[in-house]
């Protein structure tokens, strides 16, 4: 199954190597119209910027955003929805979506990152202080000064 996943992800957006999760197996008998169809769901994290672009034309595949979901054939929604909660269970405890950001990045990216996964406003201190536990963070002695003219530590893994 996890071959089958990862050759499909590479025939359709050209990435390799991605680390991908099984999320369930569906199964109902009644769960498409005109045949038995079982179906296992997989979630990966991928950086939209990194797919081949020709790939994802030539099957007319399409990016939405998680709250944008359009109407999908069977039970292909609650595919989806499954896979989100988990994902959002998953990054609270687990740093999956590490791999989303550049290898230095900065307290406010990262906070970014977490509400555009969780799709929630998250409480600056309460973040900053969950980050503070996260022994395999390295703040780094440089600064970015793009965003704001104290400028914001880069961090790294």
């Amino acid at each position: 199954m996890d071959e089958a996943a990862n050759r499909i992800l590479s025939d359709l957006s050209g990435l390799q190597d991605i680390y991908m999760e099984q999320i369930k197996t569906f199964g109902k008998v009644d769960r498409c119209s005109f045949d038995r169809i079982i179906s296992s769901t997989y979630s990966a994290m991928i950086l939209k910027s990194r797919y081949t672009e020709d790939k994802i034309s030539k099957y007319n595949a399409q990016w939405f955003p998680i709250t944008e979901v359009p109407d999908l054939i069977f039970d292909h929604n609650d595919m989806v929805d499954i896979a989100i909660k988990r994902m959002r269970r998953r990054v609270r405890n687990f740093p999956i979506a590490f791999n989303l950001l550049p290898p230095k990045f900065t307290l406010p990216q990262l906070q970014v990152l977490y509400e555009g996964i969780l799709d929630e406003e998250l409480d600056k201190r309460n973040f900053r202080r969950k980050v503070a536990q996260m022994k395999y963070l390295v703040r780094l002695d440089e600064k970015d000064m793009s965003e704001s003219r104290r400028g914001s530590f880069f961090i790294s893994l």
